[in-house]
């Protein structure tokens, strides 16, 4: 996620993009979801369905090793950045799960942040950050990360 007038999921070289735009000053939820089955895919904002579609690499699989970048679209894996492409914004709560989850679980998980994903859960110990990027305790879901170009 690089674009705040427009949200790009991509898997494995393909992307779909939706105008679900986060760039109005308000705090969103946002969750993507995709499935290999049908290749599937639905954007949630604040719990609920925003859009949806299919045939985003239906049968591909997702396999471990790679690298999650937050906040800068890479061209190469870990590389490739230009300044140009980076996030200005805040994040907290990022999380990734092994599955797909339904819509009742995007909507619990919206109510409470502390629910965290089987891949990955949100914890900026665990996380390498370069770049300007400040922490900073937050009342929506503790920590987050303001990103900014100086």
């Amino acid at each position: 996620m690089y674009r705040t007038s427009g949200l790009y999921i991509f898997v494995k070289g393909k992307s779909k993009s939706t105008d679900l735009k986060v760039n109005d000053g308000q705090w969103h939820h946002v969750c993507v979801t995709w499935s290999s089955n049908g290749g599937n895919w639905m954007y949630y904002d604040n719990g609920a369905p925003y859009t949806s579609g299919s045939g985003l690499q239906s049968g591909k699989c997702i396999t471990g090793g790679g690298s999650i970048m937050l906040g800068q679209e890479q061209d190469s894996v870990g590389g490739g950045l230009d300044p140009s492409q980076a996030l200005l914004g805040r994040i907290t709560g990022f999380n990734l799960w092994s599955r797909a989850l339904s819509g009742d679980e995007v909507a619990e998980v919206f109510k409470d942040c502390s629910i965290g994903g089987d891949v990955f859960t949100w914890d900026l110990s665990d996380l390498t950050i370069t770049g300007d990027v400040i922490r900073r305790s937050d009342r929506v879901c503790g920590e987050l990360m303001i990103l900014s170009i100086s």
